[in-house]
């Protein structure tokens, strides 16, 4: 009969051959030894479950601030002190003073702030302030009036605007408030270095 019918002889042969597939049970895949490239496994890409990358710490920004304006405070006072120690204009040394005394109370309400909120505020000298200390200690006076003014004002230029930000859009209320408290006195201490560079600049500053 298949002979005059082929068609029809193909049609039921591959009917019974699926239905032959269909009754075997689906063997679930077996573990991979050890040392085996696993072909089974698909990699946990970020945006999977079990490779879902962990969300960035919404207060990381803070906590950086916080960090960053300890050292920036710490960098004032010692080269504050350096300021009254090695320069012999008047201008320059009172700047010294004033940057002394400001940033060491802003430390120690920025050091009692990091505490509440669990924030590490290291108050050590930077290593970086240290290589300021030292480049500009071997500076002549003249000089060392100068670089301390320009550093000064470029300074003071960064924490304006990084005091700014943070009064703005700080996360953590302790922080964003002091922010907000110190940005008039930084604002002020930036119009003296602008004042201070400029004099020191035309070597008009009294000795």
């Amino acid at each position: 009969m298949c002979r005059r019918l082929p068609i029809a002889c193909l049609l039921a042969t591959m009917a019974l051959i699926g239905l032959a597939f269909a009754q075997v049970p689906l063997r679930s895949p077996q573990p991979t030894p050890p040392g085996v490239p696993d072909v089974n496994h698909q990699p946990n890409y970020p945006g999977t479950v079990e490779g879902q990358q962990q969300p960035n710490d919404p207060l990381a920004s803070d906590k950086a601030f916080v960090k960053r304006a300890v050292e920036g405070s710490i960098a004032e006072i010692e080269l504050g002190k350096l300021a009254q120690e090695k320069s012999s204009t008047e201008a320059v040394k009172e700047f010294g003073k004033r940057m002394v005394e400001d940033h060491t109370k802003a430390t120690e309400e920025l050091k009692a702030a990091a505490t509440k909120v669990n924030v590490e505020a290291r108050t050590d000298v930077p290593r970086k302030v240290k290589k300021d200390e030292t480049k500009l200690s071997k500076l002549s006076t003249a000089e060392f009036d100068r670089a301390y003014a320009k550093m000064m004002l470029d300074d003071h230029k960064s924490d304006v605007r990084e005091f700014t930000a943070e009064a703005r859009q700080g996360k953590i209320p302790e922080v964003k408030e002091f922010a907000a408290r110190h940005l008039p006195t930084l604002q002020e201490h930036l119009r003296m270095a602008e004042q201070l560079e400029a004099r020191t600049k035309s070597g008009s500053g009294s000795q």
